[in-house]
């Protein structure tokens, strides 16, 4: 290997010029690709694992078939119910008015939203719509209401004698007295929910006693259900901008005091984790180079020779930037770290090339710089090497791994190594030679050295017995529990963030949060069958099924909707189309007036023949206070009679429209569900029918989750889905984890037996490591740590990052003990070696603590977990390991 490095000095020294200029553009093409090239930070979670993996590939099938179901929800909180109510309902008008989002904004169940489906659940609702002479254009509210009064007094004998017609007359009291609210402008209140519960559809959607969606008791949702084809914050982003705009207007016009609606879900999730990373890269960069350039200027007491250390590790960064630009295209939720952890590391390559250069220089003898320069890259070359090249395979082990981002986080990281190596053999030699002059004050020793070598010296036992009650004391933490596992990888999202805060409020009350399953269903008996099944499981909470909307159709149902159907005569298109002019409130009123009287006949019917005539009773008071609103309409309250009418005679239609064709097919159709819910549970082709379940207790917590998994699996093994994802990502991630960290143990085991050609010295070298990693898992749970997605790489990346140091140790233990017979000295081990790793290894710390100040949870949790690792390593190499060698008499 010496004679590679003395061949890679001569080109270094000799053709200085050309180095420095073949480094400089291909640095110069690194960035350039970088800024000007295909380079994204990618926030999306179905891009961290491979698409060929199972659960993977039925996730996409899904997208492929139905579209992402991913959904958008603002959480209404604060202030009275009236006024989270008044929010809601403007956010609803207000969101449905974002191109894109017309038909996908569901925050009330009210008759605009389920209008198809109406008469399939109430086929009597056609008696309002039955054949009547119009005469002329007379259109309108005031023509059906005359019809429907037709209707009762030509059944008055049904009525009084059938229980089910009876029980149909309770809901129309309720029904006037909501339009009676809306033409009053107040809220039409619950009157309209009535027509929406034969089939159970209320009691499976938690609503208010208005109507509108609620999570608990003290929080209204508005749920919107965008077409996104990619869950890529930079996608998602202009969208969720445009609805928290919306969301800012509204709370500026209503009169709502105290009332929030902080917008979460996955498109908002990712949309804020975009922004905190976006933040993140920046802050952690600079952190990390502050402090490096800190540190350096410390340890060098030179601006120039910092500056030195300094230009290999940027040149290396832009390179790397331009690779990933060409094989990646950009950065992921867990590669968007690579900066500063790059920096960390490879700053330890002209660390130890500059330390060495400067005990060249303070060795005894005339100076002779040339000559300093080229026994310290051929002297401390193989160290450097050997302890990049230890660095790297542990990190190339990581792309072995199943998650995707953590492979490319390997494959990025390996590659910069190396070229922050080689940057730092080309261009530190002729570097070193520009700006220096006769006399220059060469860097001193760092401070702490010549006590850290007499500790070991004089006291190795105190030292190797401090080292082994840690041992034991990381052992005793660790074995009995471990540490722990959270994969709530959300938490990640700062807590005071909008989405994170409201997505807090979702979990809590198992409401409409992104832990989601998704069952498919090839027609409406298999899905009925798939929603009992999954309503009758323990660990499934909430189920959205197109067939809560559409009854079972059975024999007597069709008889029902088709006798209706035939009853609305051919005329029903024409007197179901908007009147030329607004009907007046004098027209209505008549024709409530005619309402009013076959009411009252209907009560007499129901009175004579021994039935309860409370319904019909109701129906007559709701009418007659109908009347006295229609008698006081001003000009307001005509505008909103018009209004009124419009969605009426809208929602008819549709109503109508859906229960000719049902009856004339005989069988439902999925065109048979109304936009919203088609556009959510209709597959694009038309051909399957989506499901989707919510867990019913914490789906972060893994006995639960596994139960739950367990269950949807015995219910359809195909589905897919979020809340799938959590626990089999879990057991992938921490198998991939121990398998890579096997791995990587192996490698650089055999890596060290090769270039070292001793087993003891490979041995030797690794006991740093293996001690710090014991360390660092125990002093976990003491310092409130746990392992998540983003810190589990820190297993098999500790194992390259600590054998840098003891690989160092060892290879300056054999040179010193070559040169003095056979034992080394302890000041080279410690004041010299020792100095460079110290400073190298405060780098490395520096680089990785730099991540605890981005705000982003997994780059905090990744460089908290590396600082320990590393700084027991660090202790472990220059302490124990001398004290072991003197304990043994090789070291002295």
């Amino acid at each position: 290997m010496k004679k590679r490095l003395a061949a890679l000095t001569t080109v270094a020294t000799r053709w200085p010029r050309t180095a420095v200029t073949a480094v400089a553009v291909i640095a110069a093409l690194g960035a350039g690709l970088a800024l000007f090239g295909r380079f994204d930070i990618s926030t999306s979670r179905r891009n961290l694992l491979s698409a060929d993996d199972p659960g993977q590939a039925r996730l996409l099938a899904f997208f492929d078939a139905f579209g992402r179901p991913d959904t958008a929800v603002f959480v209404v909180a604060g202030g009275t119910p009236d006024a989270r109510r008044a929010v809601s309902a403007a956010l609803i008008e207000r969101v449905e008015q974002i191109p894109g989002l017309a038909d996908r904004v569901m925050g009330r169940l009210d008759l605009r939203l389920i209008a198809e489906v109406l008469a399939v659940n109430h086929p009597r609702l056609l008696d309002g719509f039955g054949d009547l002479d119009a005469g002329g254009d007379h259109r309108g509210l005031p023509l059906l209401v005359r019809a429907l009064s037709r209707r009762l007094l030509d059944n008055l004998d049904g009525v009084a004698a059938d229980s089910g017609d009876a029980a149909e007359l309770a809901r129309f009291a309720p029904l006037v007295r909501a339009l009676d609210a809306s033409l009053r402008g107040d809220d039409a209140g619950s009157g309209l929910l009535g027509l929406a519960d034969s089939n159970g559809l209320t009691s499976h959607v938690a609503l208010d006693d208005h109507g509108y969606l609620r999570a608990g008791t003290d929080h209204l949702l508005v749920a919107v259900f965008p077409d996104l084809d990619s869950d890529e914050g930079a996608v998602v982003s202009p969208l969720v901008d445009r609805m928290r705009a919306a969301r800012d207007a509204v709370l500026a016009e209503v009169d709502a005091p105290g009332v929030s609606a902080d917008l979460t879900g996955l498109p908002a999730l990712a949309t804020d984790e975009l922004r905190v990373i976006g933040r993140g890269i920046s802050l952690t960069s600079l952190v990390s180079m502050i402090g490096i350039v800190l540190l350096l200027f410390i340890a060098f007491r030179s601006l120039r020779l910092t500056i030195i250390a300094l230009i290999p590790l940027g040149a290396g960064v832009f390179v790397t930037l331009g690779l990933v630009s060409l094989l990646y295209g950009g950065l992921n939720l867990i590669t968007s770290s690579f900066v500063s952890v790059l920096m960390g590391l490879g700053i330890d390559i002209g660390v130890h090339l500059i330390y060495r250069y400067g005990e060249e220089q303070r060795a005894p003898g005339p100076r002779d710089d040339l000559g300093a320069m080229r026994r310290a890259l051929v002297h401390a070359g193989p160290g450097v090497v050997t302890g990049t090249a230890t660095t790297a395979l542990a990190f190339i082990t990581v792309a072995t791994a199943d998650f995707t981002a953590f492979a490319e986080l390997g494959v990025i990281t390996s590659l910069g190594l190396l070229a922050m190596l080689t940057c730092a053999f080309l261009l530190i030699p002729p570097l070193m030679r520009i700006g220096r002059h006769r006399g220059q004050a060469i860097a001193p020793e760092f401070p702490g050295g010549g006590p850290a070598a007499a500790l070991v010296t004089r006291h190795p036992w105190v030292v190797v017995g401090v080292g082994v009650g840690l041992t034991i004391a990381a052992v005793a933490i660790f074995l009995p529990r471990g540490p722990g596992y959270t994969g709530r990888y959300f938490d990640f999202i700062p807590e005071h963030t909008e989405s994170r805060t409201a997505l807090d409020i979702l979990e809590r009350d198992n409401a409409m949060g992104p832990a989601i399953v998704n069952l498919v269903a090839h027609s409406f008996d298999e899905a009925r069958a798939l929603t009992d099944r999954l309503r009758a499981t323990p660990e499934v909470g909430e189920v959205q099924s197109p067939t809560d909307l559409l009854p079972p159709l059975d024999e007597a149902r069709l008889d029902a909707l088709r006798a209706g159907v035939a009853s609305l005569g051919a005329d029903a298109p024409r007197r179901l189309a908007d009147p030329a002019q607004p009907s007046s409130p004098d027209a209505l009123r008549d024709a409530a007036t005619a309402l009013l009287d076959a009411f009252d006949e209907v009560a007499f019917a129901l009175e004579q023949g021994g039935r309860s005539h409370e319904p019909a009773r109701a129906a007559s008071a709701a009418l007659s206070a109908l009347r006295k609103t229609l008698s006081s309409l001003d000009e307001a309250g005509a505008a909103r009679l018009a209004a009124t009418e419009r969605d009426v005679l809208a929602v008819a239609r549709r109503l109508v429209g859906t229960a000719t064709a049902v009856a004339a097919r005989g069988h439902y159709a999925a065109s048979d569900l109304p936009p919203l819910f088609r556009n959510r549970m209709v597959s694009k082709d038309g051909t399957l029918l989506a499901l989707h379940a919510f867990p019913s207790g914490d789906i972060w917590e893994d006995t639960f989750a596994r139960r739950f998994v367990a269950a949807i699996d015995t219910i359809q093994p195909e589905a897919s889905g979020l809340a799938l994802d959590i626990v089999r990502h879990q057991d992938l991630i921490i198998a991939g984890f121990i398998q890579s960290a096997g791995w990587a143990a192996l490698f650089i085991a055999l890596f060290l037996m090769l270039v070292f050609r001793s087993l003891r010295h490979a041995a030797l070298a690794m006991l740093p490591l293996a001690l710090g990693w014991v360390w660092m898992i125990g002093a976990m749970k003491p310092a409130g740590l746990q392992f998540d997605i983003a810190n589990l790489v820190a297993l098999p990346l500790l194992l390259g990052i600590g054998i840098d140091a003891g690989a160092h140790i060892i290879h300056r233990y054999r040179e010193s003990a070559a040169e003095h017979g056979g034992t080394a000295r302890v000041s080279d081990l410690v004041r010299g070696t020792g100095a460079a790793v110290l400073v190298s290894s405060l780098t490395t710390m520096f680089g990785f603590a730099a991540l605890t100040f981005g705000g982003y949870g997994a780059m905090r949790s990744l460089g908290l977990l590396l600082v320990i690792g590393i700084a027991f390593s660090f202790l472990a190499s220059t302490l124990l390991l001398p004290a072991l060698l003197v304990i043994t008499r090789r070291a002295e």
